[in-house]
């Protein structure tokens, strides 16, 4: 079992390799928990100041089973701040916390680095628990129901914030930021409601850049633990013990993407072909979307772990597919990290909300839409939202005024 003099010792013996490796890492907070305090920390999003919310015991009660099962297993996770936050898993063996521990700081450099966290809240710690507390008053002065609906249905338009640049965190909200804009110009909202929104929205900001670049952040710490532990004097028992844990953590579990495997594959072809320069800049520019396609090349398909599976088949078994399907279908579900682009149109007249879903090849989810239109119509907007479409290749518009649904292929 892991403790705080044996995290100090580990990284004395490591400090040699990573202040040799180019490695910025500045001092990490680390804390010991145990799995089910990690699982909780992780349904948070990995920050455990934020404020409470019934999805939130939904999420920790899947991965706690998923854990249970020994289907998943969460050894760390950090939080991009100054200073950074590393929670680490107590029960973690000496041995495999040294591939952690350059894991993490790994992470971290990765967060100084890469453009789309140049503008991210490096207080969010503190923001968010500000947040929570804000929640809990509002709870107190206005009623549990009150405040919770209103989660439920911003929670629907989170994803939806615009995209990671300058001009997505001022203060007014640009046609692509859907909740920014419902914060301000929706005409029936509550002084504090409008308050609550825009909270909200200051942590969708700050989690998106982390949903465009899992594969690229995950693959650099992957790299780099990789080639720090090589550095190191292990002893057998430690290369045997660290072994198992990198196996495990580029296991390939069909139909599922292995981010850690794909992104390894990349950054060390990138290294043997163009020399650890391109792994800088690569950690600099790219998100996932821009590493698969200038780095993911047909000879790496095996190394990478990938295939094509049908998602109707109870027990998938990859499918033969060519390379150049792979990729094409690879972008097409990492764009916008799978999320659908909606935009305003802040010029349709009337008092509507009106939606433009820019379709880039993949259908909205008919069964969950009138749903999801109704709860924003009804709490957020308080009239009509209408959505502009396209499923199974026709033109379609939806619309919802918090009472009725319509559909314009069915009248």
């Amino acid at each position: 079992m892991l403790t705080p003099s044996k995290i100090r010792e580990l990284l004395l013996r490591m400090s040699p390799v990573l202040e040799s490796s180019g490695l910025e890492v500045p001092h990490i907070h680390f804390e010991l928990v145990g799995k089910s305090s990690l699982s909780a920390i992780a349904a948070y999003s990995g920050m455990p100041t934020r404020f409470s919310h019934w999805s939130f015991g939904k999420s920790y009660h899947r991965m706690k089973t998923e854990h249970d099962y020994r289907l998943t297993q969460i050894y760390e996770l950090v939080i991009n701040s100054q200073p950074a936050y590393a929670f680490l898993d107590r029960e973690t063996s000496p041995a495999q916390a040294l591939l952690v521990l350059a894991h993490v700081a790994a992470h971290v450099d990765f967060f100084l680095h890469n453009r789309l966290f140049l503008t991210t809240a490096h207080d969010m710690v503190a923001q968010s628990a500000w947040h929570q507390r804000q929640f809990e008053n509002w709870r107190r002065l206005y009623g549990k129901e009150t405040v919770e609906t209103l989660i439920d249905a911003a929670m629907i338009l989170m994803d939806f914030t615009g995209e990671s640049t300058l001009a997505a965190w001022a203060n007014k909200p640009r046609n692509d930021d859907v909740l920014g804009y419902v914060a301000v110009h929706a005409p029936c909202l509550e002084p504090w409601e409008r308050e609550a929104l825009l909270l909200l929205r200051a942590e969708a900001r700050y989690f998106w850049p982390q949903q465009l670049t899992k594969i690229t952040n995950e693959g650099y710490a992957t790299f780099w633990h990789l080639r720090i532990l090589r550095q190191m004097a292990l002893t057998a028992e430690e290369i045997w013990d660290v072994s198992r844990l990198h196996s495990k953590v580029l296991q390939a579990k069909a139909p599922q993407l292995n981010p850690y495997r794909l992104g390894l594959a990349i950054y060390q072809e990138l290294e043997r072909t163009q020399g650890l320069q391109a792994v800088w800049q690569t950690r600099n520019e790219l998100d996932d979307l821009g590493l698969i396609r200038s780095g993911l090349h047909e000879h790496m398909t095996e190394s990478a772990g990938l295939a094509l599976f049908k998602s109707s088949e109870p027990d998938p078994e990859p499918h033969g597919a060519p390379f150049a399907t792979l990729k094409t279908q690879l972008l097409r579900d990492l764009e916008n990290a799978g999320i659908p682009h909606l935009t305003v149109n802040p010029d349709a007249s009337g008092s509507d909300l009106v939606l433009i879903h820019h379709h880039d090849g993949r259908d909205l989810d008919f069964a969950i839409l009138p749903y999801a239109l109704e709860a924003v119509a009804k709490r957020l907007w308080r009239g009509r939202v209408i959505l502009h479409t396209i499923q199974n290749r026709i033109a379609r518009t939806v619309s919802h005024d918090g009472t009725h649904w319509l559909d314009s292929a069915t009248g």
